[in-house]
């Protein structure tokens, strides 16, 4: 089994090759308002975390290059340690630039001119660009030397006519790199920086990088920009939108996904049919009956798709099933109980809590399971309730004997409480034929192995 997490391969010949979320649609349609538009702007793409927006972008920049576009991938969040974020803009563009095979005099001319917007633009607060600002934010530093300095002055006059000059040759060199079309600039992971640093990333673009023909695509949860801005402007009422306006010209929201495809991918990435396969065998051969892995697996499936999980979620969901799966023998594993206790592990902590220490009597447990069923939805007659019911019983009868050994409950529920009148009425043969097979030890193992696993890979606090 693989455990380790591959990016998606985007083949520059074909980058839809591996397009889970058949999302190629939505980059021609970006593509044809690129081709349609004169001139540069910047858009954003909005989705939220964990929707595959990396993913989207770098497709889609596969799919211009095809095109003919001159494109330069940034991603910010892997600079955000540097103190401006003018300085990581321009090496990006740097390394962009020198992979195009410019002439030397074009690139030493521009290199010299943001060497000098550089060392101005760290002592520029945020949205002073002009020398009204520098003056005042000189004066607010105490820096009144500034006025008398003839040669500062001066230096400082001429700080409009360097932002001009900068933007010109920017203007000139991305020509020559694009010819005709215009140069694609992708920053990506704003959303994730401190929040000063994306709002000063965004001010920069604006100030020094709004040129005719360069394109910014600014891939980002918008929802959690919002925030980033509000923190730094020390939380105070701010119109997020309109803020954002004076930067974003054009928005795209990327659609929500039909999952059924990604997750299914994910049982074949990780390996993972192989063992539902072998469990299904061992479950026919010992106990006969239905085709148990496609049910359990479908569940699974279900449950992933009804609670809306992310991209992310589901990923890493599986990475983690794919490490205890592989770290235990299977032909003594309950397959069913592992993937819905570390679902609850992972999504549902309370209810997996209360069912580690075995602190609550069984129909106060179901209730609680009862209220995460409902938040998923599902039609209490539909084919998708009874088959999550199969994973959600199983764990239920094994939680019963734990509670069994401390006040024989196993034996109230068989003989004193036949109607059991908490539970589905529907689902009360199914209850009592699993007691009679589920030991509870089973669940106390599955517990500690996974809390080992967690602690051995650090997956609190893993991304």
């Amino acid at each position: 089994m693989d455990l380790r997490t591959k990016d998606i391969k985007i083949s520059n010949e074909n980058p839809f090759e591996h397009d889970l979320l058949k999302r190629d649609k939505y980059v021609n349609n970006l593509t044809q308002i690129v081709k349609n538009t004169k001139g540069g702007f910047t858009l954003s793409v909005n989705a939220p975390w964990g929707y595959g927006k990396t993913t989207f972008v770098k497709m889609w920049e596969a799919s211009l290059q095809n095109e003919g576009y001159k494109t330069i991938y940034f991603n910010a969040w892997e600079t955000d340690f540097v103190a401006d974020p003018m300085m990581a803009l321009i090496d990006g563009l740097r390394d962009g630039f020198e992979s195009a095979d410019l002439p030397q005099e074009k690139l030493q001319k521009l290199s010299a001119i943001w060497d000098v917007i550089i060392r101005i633009a760290k002592e520029i607060p945020v949205g002073n660009v002009g020398l009204i600002g520098k003056i005042a934010y000189a004066f607010k530093r105490g820096i009144d030397s500034l006025l008398k300095n003839k040669n500062q002055l001066q230096e400082q006059q001429s700080f409009k006519k360097l932002v001009v000059d900068f933007r010109e040759q920017l203007a000139s060199v991305a020509k020559e790199i694009s010819s005709d079309k215009q140069l694609i600039i992708f920053v990506d992971e704003l959303d994730r920086c401190r929040p000063d640093y994306a709002v000063q990333m965004l001010e920069r673009i604006k100030h020094f990088f709004e040129i005719e023909n360069i394109i910014f695509v600014i891939s980002v949860d918008k929802t959690v920009l919002c925030k980033s801005i509000k923190a730094y402007y020390g939380g105070i009422e701010v119109d997020t939108e309109a803020y954002l306006r004076r930067f974003i010209d054009l928005e795209f929201d990327l659609p929500e996904f039909d999952i059924s495809d990604f997750i299914d991918a994910q049982f074949e990435r990780k390996e993972l049919a192989i063992y539902f396969t072998n469990y299904q065998d061992h479950i026919q051969k010992h106990y006969g009956g239905e085709d148990r892995e496609v049910t359990l697996r479908v569940a699974l499936s279900d449950c992933l798709k009804a609670e809306n999980r992310s991209l992310r979620d589901i990923e890493k969901y599986f990475n983690r099933l794919g490490v205890i799966i592989s770290s235990k023998d299977l032909t003594h594993q309950v397959l069913d109980l592992t993937c819905y206790v570390l679902y609850l592990h992972m999504f549902h902590r309370g209810i997996y809590n209360h069912l580690r220490i075995v602190d609550l009597e069984v129909p106060k447990m179901w209730d609680m399971i009862k209220t995460q069923i409902a938040s998923i939805t599902y039609d209490s007659g539909s084919e998708s309730y009874r088959r999550y019911m199969g994973m959600v019983i199983g764990s239920l009868a094994a939680y019963i004997d734990l509670v069994d050994r401390r006040n024989n409950y196993r034996q109230e529920i068989l003989e004193r409480d036949p109607k059991m009148e908490w539970f589905p009425a529907d689902y009360l043969d199914w209850l009592k034929s699993e007691i009679s097979n589920r030991k509870g030890e089973v669940l106390k193992h599955l517990f500690s192995h996974i809390e080992l696993l967690q602690e051995t890979f650090n997956w609190e606090k893993a991304e």
